[in-house]
């Protein structure tokens, strides 16, 4: 089955309780749809919650929620940085 590697950064990582995940897609899916299912949901979910508006980047880019991950496409989320 096709997959998608999701990694997690710095609080993300620590909701997750994982550097890395991989989770099966059949195709093409949008940025939100995989964000919708789990268990990335429970880790967008905790940073939300928290008031931390996730940062999603495809393949080292940052994308919006209608933006397209393919089979292979590596996922990685973490929090906004913040200047200094």
């Amino acid at each position: 089955m096709p997959r998608v590697v999701v990694r997690f950064f710095s609080l993300a990582r620590d909701i997750a309780g994982a550097d890395t995940i991989e989770i099966e897609v059949n195709g093409a899916t949008t940025v939100s749809k995989l964000l919708r299912r789990e268990p990335l949901k429970r880790v967008v979910d905790g940073l939300r919650s928290r008031g931390v508006k996730p940062v999603v980047l495809v393949n080292g880019e940052a994308v919006d929620g209608g933006s397209t991950v393919n089979p292979g496409d590596e996922v990685a989320v973490l929090p906004p940085s913040s200047g200094g």
